[in-house]
């Protein structure tokens, strides 16, 4: 079984194989190096450095697409005119600043579904035209900036609704406008996953999808979970695995190195000793970096360990749409 096993938000400034001994291990038996994840002219987010790494061509990885993915990961079916945002919840300080996240009210505004968290989907009915000209701030990238400031730019009815959704301490900041549809490209397989945008890329792409219980999109993820789901699909005859694991982007989202660091001890004690074994190929990489200095997602090259291919050695910087080739072919057909 060739499995892709994308840990979200992996490495930062100071990510070093030295702290992880197994995956340091993995690398020296076989291949190592740096993918470039994020797709030409777009940030560095999940939903198009993962659609990347599983192969879709860079025209077809939408640039408007992370309210879509989420939609259909929360199970919710919007028509191709209504537009979709991510909203995440966040704490304000006296003066009206960020100061983190937040669980959201019992009660939530009109058009706005609950996801994990502090998280949550904003589905505007019929507004798919205002998401060419809307500018809009995501949240874990402005931590010390004023609720005002975050106020999208643009027409139509999101900035009139923005004031709207303020509580006090407590405000829903919109972001990850989407709208049209995610891309018409197949990837057959099962995907491990739980957190929302990458079960809606999954399927988009039209792969089984498995969330076994006690399994999130959080540092409290069970990984043996995680890991038994992926053997299960391994039993069942399946060729490819996407087993993505979350927990490390929203540590560093909260600016805690400590939480990061621990997450990533638990992922080399819980899951790479399972996952890196003789007769199995493994390509383990972030989609991107997520420094918890900043908060911010990083779109430095990110490190990847092949495991189980017939490559050894350090490969260099290559783009992330090579990953699957990688992972999938016996000989290497040049980088040409």
């Amino acid at each position: 079984m060739h499995i892709l096993c994308i840990i979200d938000g992996m490495g930062d400034e100071g990510f070093s194989f030295s702290r992880m001994p197994t995956l340091r291990q993995a690398a020296r038996e076989g291949a190592w190096g740096l993918f470039d994840t994020v797709p030409r002219g777009m940030s560095p987010e999940t939903l198009p450095c993962t659609l990347s790494l599983l192969g879709v061509p860079e025209e077809l990885i939408p640039r408007f697409g992370r309210g879509a993915a989420e939609a259909l990961g929360a199970g919710l079916c919007p028509e191709p005119e209504d537009l979709i945002l991510r909203g995440s919840w966040v704490s304000l300080d006296r003066k009206g600043r960020v100061t983190g996240f937040a669980r959201p009210p019992e009660k939530l505004p009109d058009g706005v579904f609950p996801l994990e968290g502090y998280r949550s989907l904003i589905l505007l009915k019929g507004a798919a035209g205002d998401a060419a000209g809307l500018v809009v701030f995501p949240p874990h990238d402005a931590f010390g900036a004023l609720w005002e400031e975050l106020s999208p730019r643009g027409e139509g009815v999101l900035p009139g609704l923005f004031a709207s959704w303020r509580e006090g301490d407590r405000a829903l900041i919109p972001w990850g406008a989407s709208s049209g549809r995610l891309p018409e490209f197949s990837r057959p397989g099962t995907a491990v996953a739980a957190a929302g945008v990458v079960k809606g890329a999954a399927r988009a792409l039209g792969m089984k999808l498995i969330c076994p219980r006690g399994a999130t999109g959080e540092t409290d993820t069970d990984l043996f979970a995680k890991l038994a789901a992926a053997e299960q699909a391994e039993e069942a005859g399946e060729s490819f695995c996407l087993l993505h694991v979350g927990g490390a982007d929203e540590a560093a989202h909260r600016k805690d190195a400590r939480e990061k660091a621990e997450f990533l001890r638990r992922v080399e004690r819980e899951l790479l000793p399972g996952l890196f074994i003789p007769g199995r190929r493994v390509l383990l990489c972030a989609d991107h970096g997520s420094s918890p200095g900043t908060g911010a997602h990083l779109s430095t090259p990110q490190p990847f360990v092949l495991f189980g291919g017939a490559r050894r050695g350090n490969l260099g910087l290559l783009p992330g749409g090579r990953a699957i080739s990688l992972l999938e072919e016996e000989i290497w057909p040049g980088l040409s």
